[in-house]
């Protein structure tokens, strides 16, 4: 499953270039929180080694 891209939930950012280049404000956040969330789901996903196998 291909991860999920930060969308910016701003009135009049709905369109795709507007979103790529734009200085909303809460850009920032969102491609914050999209990084959060993506390093956690990676964490709870890495392995651990069991040593005295």
């Amino acid at each position: 499953m291909a991860p999920r891209k930060p969308r910016c939930n701003f009135k009049e950012c709905k369109e795709a270039a507007q979103r790529i280049a734009h200085a909303c404000t809460g850009l920032e956040d969102c491609k914050k929180e999209s990084h959060a969330r993506n390093a956690d789901k990676l964490n709870s996903e890495r392995t651990h080694v069991i040593k005295g196998v």
